[in-house]
């Protein structure tokens, strides 16, 4: 009796956590998004408003390419690999990324921006960007939530690495 209230209760930790990141992630889509249609109505495609001198410009951009404009003609192919590896990630590493704030973050973070950028390749055939800081790709807050979430995951990666090759 005591070793299944143990189990149920280390599973609704679990659920709890899943649902925080699923809530996390759709959050992203929803910032995400609201940016996205507040850019397209604002600013003509092309057109760039200075914010802080040459360092930061809101920019109007439409890429059909995956990443900072690459990959142009295979964005929705590389998307659904994307999305793929995500979902072997996860059940690969379930049990432990729920167990993980930095991995549970990470999958939010990765998850929730690779979304976005799916509801636009799939509704425009385009991602919209409009981070403009001059020396990089134009680019997006989905686009930092990946880079974002691909670190934290990483670091969860090499933490629980090494974790179990201490244990052995």
């Amino acid at each position: 009796m005591q070793e299944e209230r143990g189990t149920r209760t280390i599973e609704n930790r679990s659920s709890r956590r899943l649902a925080g990141a699923v809530l996390g992630a759709s959050l992203i889509v929803i910032v995400d998004q609201l940016a996205k249609i507040a850019v397209r109505r604002m600013l003509p495609t092309g057109d760039s408003i200075p914010i802080v001198g040459g360092v930061l410009s809101l920019s109007h951009v439409e890429n059909s390419g995956v990443a900072f404009g690459l990959g142009d003609g295979f964005s929705l192919m590389l998307s659904a690999v994307g999305l793929l590896c995500l979902a072997i990630l996860v059940a690969l590493l379930k049990e432990r990324i729920l167990d993980s704030r930095t991995g549970l973050i990470g999958l939010s973070l990765l998850g929730g921006g690779a979304a976005g950028n799916l509801v636009d390749r799939l509704s425009k055939g385009t991602v919209t960007d409009y981070i403009d800081v001059g020396f990089w790709p134009v680019f997006n807050v989905a686009d930092i939530c990946i880079s974002c979430g691909v670190v934290l995951l990483v670091l969860f990666y090499v933490r629980d690495f090494a974790s179990r090759e201490e244990a052995v």
